[in-house]
């Protein structure tokens, strides 16, 4: 049962699972941080495994009961960090795999064939569920953050500190003079009627201008950080 694709952008799964011969519709796959993590196995040892991903992964806190009383793995813990698949079973040290693409589950074969024929993540899945009898009530996927939408959402997020034009005025003129990206740059202040909830926007900057300017329209938070940062 299960298909989790990844295709080095993309984690991708389907959302079947079974209770007493019932089929049942879950979530596989989930963000944490900037981690994307899979489940396969057992829903109740993944829970616990996702639940120790969440707090550090901290080896000492490993969940106990990740084995079954044969000794094997009850659940497999897929997670993406910077690009590259860790897969966790039965201890806190993961298998590190470098291959431009990763699947596991009882539809992994035709996911696996799938990606390498050129497929999406999605679309792997997809051709697995048409396969395998144990896959498919929907598809999830997540896609992994770059590290320039890193850097943006970290500039964001300071830039949330000040609330007037004046501040950001000088936080965002020495920002955008170092990255020497933007030319002829024109600041315009709005009335608070026009003002949205975005930080920029309430603060009453709505644009600028200029031959290099790399995001049109109005001047928010993620689009003025994704082009500083780049």
């Amino acid at each position: 049962m299960t298909c989790i694709a990844w295709d080095g952008k993309t984690l991708a799964a389907d959302k079947r699972c079974t209770q007493a011969g019932l089929a049942r519709t879950v979530t596989k796959i989930h963000k944490v941080g900037l981690l994307l993590v899979g489940l396969a196995g057992d829903e109740e040892t993944g829970l616990a495994m996702l639940e120790w991903v969440r707090n550090g992964r901290i080896p000492e806190n490993f969940p106990s009961d990740v084995r079954d009383k044969d000794g094997d793995a009850r659940c497999v813990l897929v997670v993406i960090e910077d690009g590259a698949v860790l897969v966790y079973q039965g201890s806190p040290w993961p298998a590190k795999y470098e291959d431009p693409f990763y699947a596991t589950g009882s539809g992994r074969d035709y996911a696996i064939a799938a990606m390498h024929l050129g497929k999406t993540a999605r679309e792997a899945v997809e051709i697995a569920c048409l396969f395998d009898v144990s896959c498919g009530n929907g598809i999830d996927e997540l896609i992994a953050d770059t590290k320039q939408d890193i850097k943006a959402t970290a500039l964001h997020s300071h830039l949330q500190k000040f609330n007037t034009p004046d501040e950001l005025q000088g936080v965002l003129w020495g920002v955008l003079a170092e990255s020497q990206k933007f030319t002829d740059i024109e600041w315009t202040f709005l009335p608070a009627t026009q003002r949205r909830s975005d930080p920029l926007r309430a603060a009453g900057y709505i644009g600028f201008t200029g031959a290099n300017r790399s995001a049109a329209g109005p001047f928010c938070g993620a689009g003025v950080a994704a082009g500083v940062l780049q």
